[in-house]
């Protein structure tokens, strides 16, 4: 039923496109299929109209494309568009299409380092089978080199990624489609069971290497292993995971997004700094005494930054992925539900237009995280695409709450709450602007508060905490008072330093 309602509807949508004169049949027809197949509009007809292409909700699906694949953005089915339809990509869907990102985590990875492939089968289009080999091998090593994976083919029996060349259908519901279009697909690690990590390539394709004839086999495999590994697509030209083909690469390397997207699923561990020994050597004077020369201090071991005591968050705030962004300059660290820390990462890269040192961030009603710095925001979506920027004041705050201290959303009533030395502001998300009466001082509402906090956040768990130097409280539920027990040290229950203490360890699964 559900592909009967998915060929009803896409037959609406070419109907209506027909209508509009604005393109061939052939490339209407195209664009229809292409925009449900890639998850830029619903495939299941529920609750639909016919499909207007000169509609808000059509235009905004073209929209979304034309950002992702990094072309104009019009509207409009226009050559650009058609052009990017019909270049040879990636079978994976795109990430959700209300805008695009840079590297992309779909939410699964393996659940262990230690991961291994199998080679079902080869193409016949006259590479060895020793080069196929070392092509899939180096793909491999190009993502085990900035992770903490190890991963080794195996030549027989069960592996966590089988590697086969197939063509159209082959038992998966993704079938291929001939030469052209769609060059292969891998699966994300998922449960880490059956299809989990399996990559595809479509055995209806050239494959060539070392030439700008045919498709790649090299880049091809090391995009489709990122997908194995769970990274989504990128809108990042230059990135690997960029899921449209770019012809033959001499030299593939991995770019700093591809190098940030696998880390953030695998982080390289911290190498134990060794001590070297340091032999005592002397020195022979006329006389024939022996002068020993000190022995060297050894070196102190590098305590982290957010480990230092001198560390003050410009802000905290929980993004739209659901983890936890501790921001200090240019840097962040992520924490998620569990207080699993990775990082530090460059806050530019992953939020490009934004200007640091930060004084506050915010996940705000429409699912977007929103940053102030000084009399400035920028209001960015969940695919990191700047949807809103300029002065505070248009994002209707006053302009006395420039380089503002913290701001966060109260789980009690659902406001906005802005803080600044020794005020607070009461922000309205449906008005977009103050509420009557603020500012208020903080003393006078939020008794347990101090003045001239650094960062304020709601976190997953619906509590409200509060950052101050290197301690930080969490406010009473759905009240304006402290919890008992706090303050308390950032650097131990957020950032697990010192956790080889055994009842830091056990932090792990509480609530900070």
């Amino acid at each position: 039923m559900r592909g009967i309602v998915y060929r009803v509807g896409i037959l609406v949508l070419i109907l209506a496109l027909r209508r509009t004169h604005s393109a061939p049949m052939k490339q209407m027809r195209q664009t229809a299929s292409f925009m449900v197949k890639f998850g830029y509009m619903d495939d299941d007809g529920k609750n639909r109209g016919p499909l207007d292409p000169n509609s808000a909700e059509f235009r905004s699906s073209i929209r979304s494309l034309q950002r992702f694949g990094n072309i104009p953005v019009t509207g409009q089915v226009d050559a650009a568009t058609i052009n990017l339809i019909n270049t040879d990509r990636c079978g994976v869907k795109d990430p959700p299409s209300d805008g695009a990102g840079r590297f992309t985590l779909q939410g699964s990875r393996w659940k262990r380092t230690d991961i291994t492939y199998r080679i079902l089968n080869y193409t016949k289009d006259g590479i060895p089978i020793s080069q196929q080999r070392r092509i899939f091998k180096k793909a491999f090593d190009l993502w085990q080199s900035a992770s903490a994976l190890r991963i080794r083919e195996v030549y027989s029996g069960d592996a966590d990624i089988l590697i086969s060349f197939v063509r159209q259908k082959h038992g998966d519901p993704f079938a291929f489609d001939r030469r052209g279009g769609t060059l292969a697909h891998a699966f994300y690690p998922h449960n880490n069971r059956g299809l989990s990590g399996d990559a595809h390539f479509d055995d209806d394709e050239h494959f060539t290497t070392g030439t700008k004839d045919g498709i790649n086999l090299d880049w091809v495999a090391v995009h489709e292993f990122g997908h194995s590994l769970g990274l989504e697509h990128s809108n990042v030209k230059e990135s690997i995971m960029y899921p449209w083909y770019k012809g033959y690469v001499e030299d593939i390397k991995l770019t700093n997004d591809d190098t940030q997207g696998i880390q953030s699923l695998y982080p390289m561990p911290t190498p134990r700094r060794i001590i070297p020994t340091t032999k005592i050597t002397t020195t022979v004077t006329t006389t024939r005494h022996q002068s020993p020369t000190p022995r060297p201090t050894a070196p102190t071991p590098s305590i982290p930054v957010i480990c230092r005591s001198t560390v003050r968050y410009d802000t905290v705030f929980v993004g739209t992925n659901r983890w936890t962004f501790f921001v200090v300059g240019d840097k962040f660290w992520i924490v998620d539900r569990q207080l699993r820390r990775r990082g530090p990462y460059t806050i530019t890269s992953y939020y490009r237009d934004i200007k640091v040192p930060l004084d506050a961030a915010y996940l705000n009603k429409k699912g977007n995280v929103v940053f102030f710095k000084g009399s400035e925001f920028w209001e960015y979506d969940s695919k990191r695409v700047l949807r809103n920027s300029g002065q505070i004041t248009r994002y209707g705050l006053p302009s006395a709450l420039a380089n503002m201290d913290a701001v966060f959303t109260w789980e009690r009533n659902k406001k906005t709450y802005l803080f600044k030395d020794t005020q607070y502001w009461r922000y309205n998300e449906d008005t977009q602007s103050t509420d009557w009466g603020y500012p208020k001082g903080i003393k006078n509402a939020w008794r347990s508060l101090p003045n001239h906090i650094n960062a304020a956040v709601r976190w997953v768990n619906g509590r409200t905490y509060i950052f101050r130097g290197k301690q930080y409280l969490k406010l009473q539920h759905r009240k304006v008072y402290m919890e008992r027990g706090y303050p308390q040290e950032i650097a131990k229950r957020w950032m697990k330093c010192n956790s080889g203490d055994e009842k830091d360890r056990g932090f792990a699964s509480e609530d900070p």
